[in-house]
């Protein structure tokens, strides 16, 4: 059943100057339709939006635990349907994960719905953004998803030894400021800047000006959706990021996206961060980019500051962009993207 939260409850957390931060018309459906998050953490998400008098609907319950995903497919499915008609203009999802390209078959059912919704998140949500971008061409917001905003404050030297039963992520709480500022930046900033991008072939070292919308996303969820009834990419940048993958891996999902013509009709290519909890083999696949993309027609760069990172910059998606010269630089060359808010008029 909905669950739905607002002004009206009781808050007591923060003070009156935190509070007028966050605007008081702001509506959120939250969805999972990928991984679960452990039940503490959503709760503590759930009670920070109220302090911070954000409206939020849920559809409880949000997880079920005999299940791979956060629910059924179904539900998860029923969950996202009803959140395209469901007041709230926004649909920010709980985590990544897996689960989303279970429900390709029938979100591709879907008619364009009358109302446009601002979907946020990253990673696994790359098979809603596409959708969404490519099929009902609407922009969306490749950033945090609502348990981005968790810190773990469990430290090494406390005093006292936490209790034997009490579980890590019991020891999350919400970032109010890191939300109340974005969403304050969210509201006003009329283009986001990346900088200090890298050229990775001859055709992007010579780009004076590249003006295109930008699709993609995580590229093995992007690899994912080769072979399903979707629009290719035309006229259009695509943007991929990546976090654990070995090189082989990654060459195998840019081979095959290459070779079922997902390349065919694009501008340019853009690369975000692909981390790696090994740092050779996140060496590796940098050298490997330095070769990969040297003989490609269409300009390629690397160093967007987007994917599972902690200081990620918000990416939006479909909306115009613009890839130009940074003529401050003398040492180096260096390229800027101007990709515009797609959630303001």
């Amino acid at each position: 059943m909905p669950v739905k939260k607002n002004a009206s409850a009781k808050k007591n957390t923060l003070n009156q100057s935190d509070l007028n931060q966050v605007p008081v018309d702001l509506n959120i459906s939250i969805i999972a339709p990928s991984f679960k998050i452990p039940q503490v953490d959503l709760d503590e998400c759930l009670r920070a939006l109220t302090s911070l008098n954000v409206n939020y609907s849920i559809e409880q319950p949000l997880f079920l635990d005999s299940e791979l995903c956060a629910h059924t497919y179904n539900k998860r499915f029923s969950d996202f349907k009803k959140a395209l008609s469901a007041k709230p203009e926004y649909i920010w999802c709980l985590r990544g994960g897996y689960g989303a390209l279970q429900l390709v078959p029938e979100l591709l059912k879907l008619k364009n719905p009358k109302t446009f919704k601002k979907l946020i998140g990253f990673s696994d949500i790359t098979i809603l953004h596409y959708i969404l971008n490519q099929q009902w061409n609407w922009p969306s917001l490749h950033w945090k998803h609502l348990n981005g905003f968790l810190i773990n404050n469990l430290k090494e030297s406390l005093s006292v030894k936490p209790s034997p039963d009490l579980k890590l992520e019991e020891k999350k709480t919400f970032n109010h400021k890191f939300f109340t500022d974005f969403i304050h930046r969210l509201n006003s900033d009329k283009y986001f800047y990346f900088n200090n991008l890298s050229p990775l072939n001859k055709n992007a070292k010579k780009t004076k000006s590249l003006k295109a919308k930008i699709v993609g996303g995580n590229l093995i969820t992007m690899q994912s959706l080769v072979g399903q009834k979707l629009k290719m990419p035309k006229g259009k940048i695509l943007f991929f990021e990546e976090i654990d993958e070995p090189v082989y891996k990654i060459d195998r999902a840019l081979t095959q996206m290459d070779q079922a013509g997902w390349f065919k009709n694009i501008k340019g290519i853009v690369l975000g961060s692909f981390t790696n909890k090994n740092p050779q083999i996140e060496l590796d696949t940098k050298n490997y980019f330095k070769t990969k993309f040297l003989n490609y027609k269409f300009p390629v760069f690397e160093g967007l500051k987007s994917g599972h990172i902690l200081d990620q910059e918000p990416l939006f998606f479909n909306t115009n962009s613009e890839i130009t010269l940074d003529l401050s630089q003398t040492k180096k060359i260096s390229f800027v993207l101007k990709n515009k808010n797609g959630f303001l008029d």
